[in-house]
């Protein structure tokens, strides 16, 4: 029970750092969208929330596939690769609850290109900063290095 207790405080720590880091980012691009502010509440939660259920997913994935290693003992590929995963299965939400006709006035297919890329590379460079930050805590001796967790 221990184990599984301790899987999931830092899955949920790793998705709280991916909320922290997608958020302001969200609001960045929200001012390249809308510039004059009338929707501004609402680009801390665009990148809040898919970041947070990103980084659950990816550790979830991590933790059934990988499951003999660590993600500082996996390739930076490998992680990248899981991380897009992560990425493109949570992408697929918003297209599913999308009106046909797209927001914003854009084409459906242009708006499922935005989102799924946007969502699958933030999520790949997500996992690959996550698995530099492990590995420069494997190094320093950060965390604890028994192979229990």
């Amino acid at each position: 029970m221990q184990k599984w207790m301790k899987r999931g405080r830092v899955a949920v720590m790793m998705a709280m750092c991916w909320a922290a880091i997608w958020a302001p980012v969200a609001v960045l691009v929200g001012l390249l969208v809308d510039p004059d502010g009338s929707m501004d509440e609402m680009w801390v939660a665009a990148g809040a929330y898919p970041g947070f259920i990103c980084g659950l997913l990816f550790s979830a994935l991590l933790w059934v596939a990988e499951r003999r290693r660590r993600i500082d003992e996996l390739a930076l590929a490998r992680v990248a690769s899981w991380g897009a995963v992560a990425g493109l299965l949570v992408s697929l939400l918003p297209l599913l609850a999308a009106e046909p006709t797209g927001a914003w006035g854009l084409p459906r297919w242009l708006l499922a290109v935005v989102i799924t890329g946007s969502i699958t590379l933030s999520s790949a460079a997500s996992a690959v900063g996550s698995a530099v930050l492990f590995r420069y805590a494997a190094r320093r001796r950060i965390f604890a290095t028994g192979r229990s967790g």
